[in-house]
């Protein structure tokens, strides 16, 4: 059928952009004036495991089931599958080398923690005969997991790590201390003031946990160690390259999930998650606080660690710390500390190809802010998450992936209007789940003013 703006009418196409035919219960401009209105339909979705929650939590509603009781069409509905940013890219063919779209049915949006480039993007277009539409839609905090060897002991109740020497725990290079050997587990705590260190294997190496595969958790952590070490950290689109001294231990762990076990079952690894995931009594639980692990052997101790939020110092300021979790907002609901300030993200004029490529929220030097009128801490290490659907699903060249494509078109325009407090959602949209008086998604964070404001002019393109 071409383009958008070939098969719809000036007038029409004007009303759409402008969110007319987003409002709840307002008119539906699924079709060009003076045609039957579309209809909505039930679709699907898959990609990052960082997302699962936030889509597809039952009690309370994450998205899926929110936006279905708020939709302005009967039938509408929302169903997110988890697997991983890299996967879900490549369903849109957003994934270096893909020419072509998989055969068969494909979800209606996809979700990914690292955003697709122009030449992907341009590739996905030529592959698709549209073009694939890329919106922030939260942040969430990326918490370090820390499993004790069995051997060890101490007794600190929590572990601090400075950015120097999270670094250096990555990269197998912490130095020797307190008797310990580099890169022992008897160092690593010295070095980060745990108090009456003992170990019985003074040589038990401190183990890294890490993703399979293409992970969008991975290149946050990645893009993040390179702020603080840019020689032993290179950050490349959809690289699971570590350093060579990095003691990795497990390469296998496909989702969130699946890495937070992972940590929790195998004593003396490190590893990484969202926070999620990370508190879930599935997989840990893990907390800021040294609890025995319900999953390793011998019943070691896990937390996630502290981690500094002030830069690289270690004296003149001295190091201030920061959980991924903060008890002070929203009171007794304890949630995901602010995201900070995104950088490297579009400014300009936003088209419908625009790339979100290099944006980040991680702030090596965030510090404190004030939230509902307390001072609050930081957390610096922060995934933006993205979801992206195409700009027309009516194009001939998805006449084979979606049963229906008008209503598929509509549907998917009323979810993205959802997901950012687009028109008609302005005060009960996704972003209000997220915020800091909001009693759903608690372990995500809603997107700052100005990324707000892009991210509803990059959805008023989808559909």
């Amino acid at each position: 059928m071409g383009q958008k703006g070939k098969r719809m009418s000036n007038w029409s196409s004007r009303l759409r952009r402008s969110g007319l035919a987003l409002g709840v219960g307002a008119l539906a401009l699924g079709a060009t004036a003076g045609t039957a209105l579309a209809a909505g339909t039930a679709i699907t979705g898959s990609g990052s495991s960082l997302q699962a929650l936030a889509q597809s939590q039952t009690s309370p509603r994450g998205w899926d089931l929110d936006w279905t009781t708020k939709s302005s069409l009967t039938g509408e509905s929302a169903t997110y599958t988890s697997s991983s940013s890299g996967a879900g890219l490549a369903r849109f063919a957003l994934t270096s080398p893909a020419t072509s779209l998989p055969s068969g049915a494909l979800e209606a949006f996809v979700g990914t923690d690292d955003p697709p480039n122009s030449t992907l993007i341009a590739n996905s277009r030529s592959a698709s005969g549209t073009t694939p539409v890329t919106v922030p839609v939260a942040s969430a905090p990326v918490a370090i997991l820390v499993s004790l060897p069995t051997t060890l002991t101490t007794t600190s109740t929590s572990i601090r790590l400075t950015n120097v020497l999270l670094a250096q725990a990555y990269s197998g290079n912490v130095a020797a201390a307190g008797g310990f050997a580099r890169n022992t587990w008897g160092a690593l705590l010295t070095t980060a003031g745990a108090t009456g260190v003992t170990d019985s294997n003074s040589s038990d190496l401190i183990g890294v946990e890490v993703r399979a595969g293409t992970s969008g958790t991975t290149e946050t952590v990645q893009k993040y160690l390179n702020r603080i070490d840019p020689t032993d950290f290179t950050v490349t689109d959809g690289s699971d390259t570590w350093p060579t001294g990095t003691n990795l231990v497990g390469v296998a762990n496909n989702g969130g999930g699946a890495e937070v076990l992972a940590v929790a079952s195998t004593p003396g690894t490190i590893g990484y998650a969202n926070l999620a995931d990370a508190v879930s009594t599935t997989n840990g639980p893990f907390s800021h606080t040294l609890t025995a692990s319900r999953q390793g052997t011998g019943r070691q101790r896990i937390a996630y660690a502290l981690i500094q939020n002030n830069g690289t110092a270690v004296s003149s300021p001295a190091p201030t710390y920061a959980d991924p979790i903060d008890p002070v907002i929203g009171g007794a609901n304890a949630r995901a500390g602010s995201s900070g300030s995104w950088s490297g993200f579009p400014t300009g004029t936003l088209t419908a190809a625009t790339s979100w490529d290099g944006t980040t929220a991680n702030n090596n030097a965030v510090g404190s802010e004030t939230e509902s009128g307390v001072t609050v801490q930081r957390y610096p290490i922060q995934a933006p998450t993205y979801d992206i659907g195409w700009d027309d699903y009516t194009v001939s060249g998805l006449s084979t992936h979606y049963a229906n494509q008008t209503n598929t078109d509509q549907t998917a325009r009323d979810f993205f209007a959802y997901l950012v407090d687009g028109t008609g959602f302005a005060s009960n949209g996704g972003q209000t789940l997220l915020n800091p008086t909001g009693t759903n998604l608690i372990y995500y964070t809603a997107l700052p003013s100005t990324i707000l404001a892009l991210a509803q002019q990059e959805a008023a393109f989808v559909g």
